[in-house]
């Protein structure tokens, strides 16, 4: 039989608004995380939020070794909360 397959993606932009009104503005419990994650202690504006993305050293495998340098920004290895959702849905292959 032939398969088709179909996938809803939200739009990234708003995505990333939703990310940071979470992280950000939501819970207290929520906001704290994301600022002891990132060892920051206040709230920020969106363009910060997405500057604090960009460079967010990214827990990846061990195959990877030392060289975790290249691997910042957006990528596979980044937050299920801002990666593109192609990567996880097996469109970015």
């Amino acid at each position: 039989p032939e398969w088709k397959f179909i996938a809803f993606l939200r739009n990234p932009a708003e995505r990333l608004l939703s990310a940071y009104l979470d992280k950000v503005y939501s819970k207290k419990t929520e906001r704290e995380h994301f600022q002891k994650q990132h060892g920051l202690n206040r709230t920020l504006s969106f363009n910060e939020f997405l500057d604090v993305l960009a460079e967010e050293p990214l827990p990846c495998p061990s195959r990877l070794g030392n060289d975790l340098d290249r691997l910042k920004g957006v990528n596979w290895c980044t937050n299920p909360h801002w990666r593109p959702q192609t990567y996880s849905c097996g469109l970015s292959e």
